[in-house]
């Protein structure tokens, strides 16, 4: 039997409100044809998609982070303001595509409002001036009086967007990028973008473009990136940003192997999130007192990608989004808030076509952990069978994580079983007292590991609800996890 203890005085630290969020680039059909198509008799007056709206809605994002991600390394801000009619089409050079330049900053600010996100701009670091990104945050949260908050006004808006969440670029660290540049390239050039933009606001937080996990494949990034640009930037940044997409590799031919594999992402993601950690950490051991600043780690893009942008997910590609979110939780002191990638479509939660949507299996996780989460992340204690893979072995079949709000006492503890064919039996120990009568479970699960969700079969995968009691006057119960499944176990506590 599996052991697993909870101790509501061990905390990894507080989960930020804004810690769940959201990502829309500009690329395939995630804006157009995604949250955004005026012409869709499923939108609403500003052009919305209502069904994805709400969708979007249930998963409660923090932050929305635009317009890129790749895009934004090429993208000029000004030619999607204005009047609709007087934008013009562009050649956009990163993904290959027109961009039509209908949904801009103003239609950006106005998604945020509109599903309660914060907006989080990431400025154009590739072939972008600082004067572009000086105007832009001039644009969007200066006060009337000056040229640009005038031309917001003129544009609709008179009061300032008070966009508090700015990227230095996106991946500048990748020859992939448009304006690729070295680590120190780029820390001169991201510290400089930070004086302008200081100057115009200093109450704005500014991200980092960090490196990228080498698992990902991109072994030309320069290794030392993030200790490189936190000697540049330590004293001015808030946040190291960090690109993290689990993939199924093709380790091996047998399908097990595999699969086992695809199952140890959430360790490698642990990896890269413990390293940037140890770079923070060294980057301020060698500042002053008056010089430290309490730099976090925003997962700017978190997803999973190995099928190409359309890729439909299955019950195996759940498993591995509730290890990741366990990961993030585990690690709630040093990380701020995420970016699911992407919000719709490409790679997304949301698939559309013209008159309907349909929920991936990946969208229950995002949408059960953030729902439940809140409080402070718990430290816990688990001992549970293991596996191994290639790379890496005694792995936990169980993969788990707990939030305590002590405001309403509610516990939540999030279990991934990650074996594909066997139930898990825990033994699940409260080290503060006695367990409630009454334990909310909500499970995700389907058939078969490949088992997906569709247009024809919406609810293949979802979320199951029901309650089960305990024996009040003990401080351990025991539950069996379901092979291949996730499991939120809700309890309201004293403590």
């Amino acid at each position: 039997m599996a052991t697993i203890k909870v101790d509501l005085d061990r905390i990894n630290g507080e989960i930020d409100k804004r810690m769940f969020g959201g990502f829309a680039e500009h690329i395939g059909r995630v804006v157009y044809e995604g949250i955004f198509e005026p012409a869709s008799k499923l939108s609403d007056s500003d052009g919305f998609r209502c069904d994805v709206m709400d969708a979007v809605k249930k998963i409660s994002p923090g932050t929305l982070r635009w317009p890129g991600g790749n895009f934004a390394s090429a993208y000029d801000w000004r030619k999607a303001i204005g009047p609709v009619g007087e934008r013009r089409p562009v050649i956009e050079p990163v993904w290959k595509s027109v961009e039509s330049n209908l949904f801009g900053t103003d239609e950006f600010v106005k998604y945020c409002r509109k599903i309660g996100a914060e907006p989080y701009i990431c400025v154009n670091l590739g072939d972008g001036t600082q004067r572009e990104a000086m105007h832009w945050l001039e644009y969007c949260n200066a006060k009337t009086g000056t040229s640009m908050a005038d031309l917001r006004a003129k544009n609709g808006s008179d009061e300032p967007f008070g966009v508090k969440y700015w990227g230095l670029g996106n991946e500048i660290c990748g020859n992939w990028q448009i304006g690729h540049k070295d680590a120190k390239t780029y820390a001169a050039d991201a510290l400089e973008f930070a004086k302008v933009m200081r100057q115009i606001d200093p109450d704005i937080e500014l991200v980092a473009a960090g490196g990228i996990h080498m698992r990902m494949g991109f072994d030309q990034i320069e290794r030392n990136w993030d200790r490189v640009i936190l000697e540049k930037l330590a004293g001015v940044i808030d946040h190291v940003g960090r690109h993290f997409y689990a993939r199924k590799l093709p380790v091996s031919i047998d399908e097990e192997v595999k699969f086992r594999d695809f199952m140890s992402e959430p360790e490698w993601f642990e990896d890269t999130v413990s390293i940037l950690r140890g770079e923070i950490d060294k980057a301020m051991y060698h500042m002053s007192e008056k010089e430290k600043r309490d730099i976090k780690i925003t997962v700017d893009e978190l997803g999973i990608w190995y099928k190409g942008f359309d890729q439909i997910y299955n019950l195996e590609d759940v498993l591995v989004a509730g290890g990741l979110l366990n990961t993030i939780l585990n690690n709630a002191d040093i990380v701020s808030f995420f970016n699911y990638a992407q919000i719709a479509n490409v790679i997304g939660p949301i698939f559309t076509k013209d008159d309907d949507l349909f929920l991936q299996t990946i969208y229950y996780p995002l949408e059960l952990y953030a729902r439940l989460a809140s409080g402070n992340a718990l430290d816990l204690f688990i001992n549970a069978p293991t596996f191994d893979t290639e790379f890496r072995k005694g792995l936990p079949l169980l993969h788990a994580s707990a939030s305590h709000d002590r405001e309403t006492g509610v516990m939540t503890l999030f279990v991934v079983n990650r074996d594909p064919s066997s139930d898990i039996e825990a033994d699940i120990i409260n080290q503060n007292g006695y367990w409630p009568k009454k334990c909310e479970v909500h499970e995700i699960n389907g058939p078969t590991l490949d088992a997906e969700n569709s247009f024809e079969n919406k609810t293949n995968i979802c979320i199951m609800s029901k309650e089960v009691e305990i024996d009040p006057e003990t401080t351990s119960f025991s539950y069996s996890f379901p092979a291949h499944s996730i499991t939120a176990l809700t309890l309201t506590l004293n403590g």
